[in-house]
């Protein structure tokens, strides 16, 4: 779903940013509500035609500082971890990624879909996992040193950073308009894939 800075403004604390969270969930007065979250098969209808096609995303992973209005905003729960089902949420910017960069996407998703008999979740990635995601990315020049705790079957993460996006992305937004000051947000890029499950 589009979202803007006013549609959330009543969910962000003062001087705080506000919760992406588990919406419907309940653990904060701060917490996005359900309703401005759409599945990621909606928004991005690639990810529900079996196409194997990646989607990048600029997005916030655990919480909101306030929106710039320069760029289109979405919110999306995404299916992901195999058979565990895990629905993590992203509030951000979709990414144009480049095409030299799509097929090793799009190889990279389909190496992890189903990956571990389909028990590729958070609580169950393997070091030797996580050593094999970063030598991939560090091939490619990026990381994940801050971002790593998001792996998992249909979410591939990647450090935010503007030597990151400009690897990956065609006209990637600015960071100095995206990137919250106190670094509360948890920015990463994320690359959204299909769920073997």
């Amino acid at each position: 779903m589009k979202i803007t800075e006013e549609m959330i403004a009543a969910y962000r604390p003062p001087d705080w940013p506000g919760l992406i969270g588990l919406p419907g969930e309940g653990f904060s007065d701060f917490s996005l509500p359900a309703q401005f979250f759409s599945g990621s098969w909606e928004a991005f209808p690639e990810l529900d035609d079996d196409s194997g096609e990646p989607v990048a995303m600029l997005a916030y992973t655990t919480s909101i500082p306030k929106l710039a209005p320069v760029l289109d905003w979405c919110a999306v729960q995404h299916q992901a971890g195999g058979h565990l089902c895990d629905q993590p949420h992203f509030v951000g910017v979709r990414l144009s990624i480049r095409e030299p960069m799509i097929v090793l996407l799009r190889d990279l998703c389909r190496r992890y879909f189903g990956a571990a008999g389909g028990h590729f979740y958070r609580a169950n990635v393997l070091a030797g996992d996580i050593v094999s995601y970063v030598e991939t990315l560090s091939a490619w020049g990026v990381s994940c040193d801050r971002s790593y705790r998001l792996l998992q079957e249909g979410v591939y993460p990647i450090d935010a950073t503007s030597e990151a996006l400009a690897i990956l992305a065609d006209s990637p937004p600015d960071l100095d308009v995206v990137q919250d000051k106190l670094d509360y947000g948890g920015l990463a890029i994320v690359i959204l894939a299909e769920n073997s499950d």
